[in-house]
Order: C-alpha cells, then structure tokens, then sequence
C-alpha cells in the first residue's frame, strides 16, 4: 500500500499542509473568517494582533461558562429540606 503525504501537502501547497499538520497559532496571532447564513466562508478575513484579542475574549468566555454551569438556570423558589425530612425519618423508623 502506497504512503499518503501527511496533510495533504500535495494539494494544498506548504501553508496548507503546516495548518492542517496541527500548527499553531500564538497569543498574537489569530485569523478569523467570518462564514454567512449558508454556512460557507466569506471571502474577507481579520489577522493578526485584533484577531488574536477577538480570539482571547472568545476563550476567555467560554472558560467562564464552563466554570459557572449553572449562571442563567432559575433558582428555587421554596426549599426542599421539608421533603428531605420526611424520608429521613422514614429511614429513622
């Protein structure tokens, strides 16, 4: 069986096989393209220093989110303790 170039290097040229290869981007860098209603890419691009704080606000959101699961959810009107006690004394007896 025939190896297959890593990344695709072939059709894609050297850019495209170094970001498909699993480059990275650092703290300031960033692209971000923006994709329309269709789901498709928009022709225009932002880079550098203003991609990579969009790109730092972006993560710095979800790392908040993840940590705060329960922020939006409705909080109990009434406690629960009453129900609480009544099985307690059922497991009592």
């Amino acid at each position: 069986m025939p190896a297959r170039p890593v990344g695709g290097a072939g059709r894609r040229g050297e850019l495209g096989a170094r970001l498909s290869a699993g480059a990275r981007l650092g703290r300031r860098d960033g692209i971000l393209q923006p994709v329309g209603e269709e789901a498709r890419a928009k022709p225009k691009y932002v880079g550098g220093r203003t991609a990579a704080h969009i790109k730092r606000g972006i993560l710095k959101i979800s790392l908040w989110g993840v940590s705060h699961p329960t922020f939006g959810l409705p909080k109990r009107r009434h406690r629960l303790a009453a129900a609480q006690d009544a099985s307690a004394e059922k497991a009592l007896a």
